[in-house]
């Protein structure tokens, strides 16, 4: 291929030739995002988040389950075990 754009097309081609609408060509950055998304990363201000442990998504309490250190969430305050309201 003379580009990554070529291939990333011919690889796209080839994913949808299979005729399984849940398989596709995902560039690095789409499945980093999604990855991020899936799994709570951190992300911005450096806080990740997730549901209380033990409520679940049914409590929808959210928590700061990780402060990165030097982020802007721990300048600001904030705290692992911080609940989000």
């Amino acid at each position: 291929y003379k580009s990554m754009d070529e291939a990333k097309t011919a690889v796209d081609k080839i994913a949808s030739s299979l005729g399984d609408k849940y398989t596709r060509y995902l560039t690095p950055n789409k499945y980093q995002s999604i990855v991020n998304a899936a799994t709570g990363q951190l992300a911005g201000v450096g806080v990740e988040i997730a549901f209380a442990p033990g409520g679940g998504e049914e409590s929808g309490t959210i928590i700061a389950s990780d402060v990165e250190p030097t982020g802007p969430a721990t300048r600001g305050g904030i705290k692992k075990g911080d609940v989000f309201v």
